[in-house]
Order: structure tokens, then sequence, then C-alpha cells
């Protein structure tokens, strides 16, 4: 793998003394290594324009910064615009709560919701009725036999249904409680007249009738 060091001013000045032992006219003004050779450090003067115009135009590291000197940037080297920046992202949260979102369903909630799907429980009688748990939320019961409501119904006790009243268990309070609720069920026309049982009336019954109310 290429090595991929950053050469400083000083590392120049070195290759400089090195090439000025060799007494590489190319790259110096003198190209007598007497003078060059003798001396502790090669200085710009005694470089070529163009070499010299090389060296100069390098970044020194000290131009760049303490943090060019660094292995790794902690946060007290940031400025405080950035450091909010990156504070103000969220960590991982473990509810929406935590990453600021108020408007979606809670657990609760979408159970609530899930067990608002009726499902048909078949027929039994009043005294069999399965007891209203979050095991039988949701399942709706056609009772067989008239029955009075107790203290177990969302209508309350003491209310009357026919035979062939349907039951659903439901959750009033979302999850706390469970209770049998009337669904729908048969209507008691027992005391209406059926159709077949009554007798058309003719035009003469109709104007009898009227006679008889507003008079002939």
């Amino acid at each position: 793998m290429a090595n991929n060091r950053k050469i400083t001013v000083d590392d120049m000045m070195t290759i400089a003394q090195d090439m000025a032992q060799k007494n590489d006219a190319r790259f110096f003004k003198n190209a007598d290594a007497g003078d060059l050779a003798t001396k502790d450090e090669v200085g710009e003067s005694d470089l070529t324009v163009a070499l010299a115009t090389k060296i100069n135009g390098k970044v020194n590291s000290a131009d760049l910064g303490d943090l060019a000197e660094k292995d790794e940037v902690a946060k007290t080297d940031l400025t405080t615009a950035l450091k909010n920046e990156i504070e103000s992202k969220a960590d991982a949260g473990t509810s929406l709560a935590d990453y600021g979102i108020t408007d979606a369903y809670t657990k609760s909630e979408i159970d609530a919701k899930f067990s608002s799907v009726y499902k048909a429980g078949g027929n039994v009688t009043f005294a069999n009725l399965p007891v209203a748990t979050d095991t039988t939320l949701g399942m709706v019961y056609n009772v067989t036999d008239a029955f009075t409501t107790t203290a177990d119904f969302n209508e309350g006790a003491g209310k009357d249904y026919p035979a062939n009243t349907n039951v659903a268990i439901v959750t009033p309070d979302n999850g706390t409680t469970f209770k049998y609720d009337i669904f729908m069920g048969a209507i008691d026309l027992s005391n209406y007249a059926q159709l077949e049982d009554v007798e058309t009336a003719s035009a003469a019954d109709i104007t009898a009738i009227c006679n008889e109310y507003y008079g002939s």
C-alpha cells in the first residue's frame, strides 16, 4: 500500500540537502557541490526558481489548524453550531413518543380496533354464555332462550330480551373490563296483527268511516 504521509517543507529541505550531496544541477543554482555539501541546511537562494516555487506552494501543516494534527475530532473541537446540530439528532427510542410522534395509535388502541371485528360464536343458552374476557373478546353468540340481563351486561341489569338475541363480548374501556353487549336479536311481533289476518277495507267501508268521523 502506498505511503500517503504529507510532505512538509522540512521534508523538502531534507530532500534538497540529499540532492546537494549528489550535486544534481537540475535543482540548484550552484552546480558545484563543494559549498552545498558543507551546509547544515539548504536555503531558498540555493535552489532554482522552479524548485523554490514548488516548495513555497506547499501548505504547511500549521496552516491547517489544530485539527490537522489529530487522529480524531472530539466534540470540544467542534463549533457550538455544529455541536447543537449533532446533539439535536434523536437517540434510539423504544416508543413513537421518543421520536416526537404524538398522533399515532398506541398498542392498546390498535388492540381495541382489532377487537371490534366480530366473530360468530354459534348458538348457546343464556346459562352457557362464555365468560367475558380478553380471550372471548369480539365473539358474538346467539342466545337461544329468553333472558334478563345482569350487571355483566353493557346495558345494565334487569332488561328482558327474547330468544335468539345476539350477544357480543366487548371491552367498553379498551381492555380494563369485559362485558356482554346486546348486538342484535329477534324482534317480538306477537302483539302485532299479521298481514294475512287483516281484511282489506272496501271503498264503502272507507266512506262509512269518513262519514262517521267527519259527518255525512
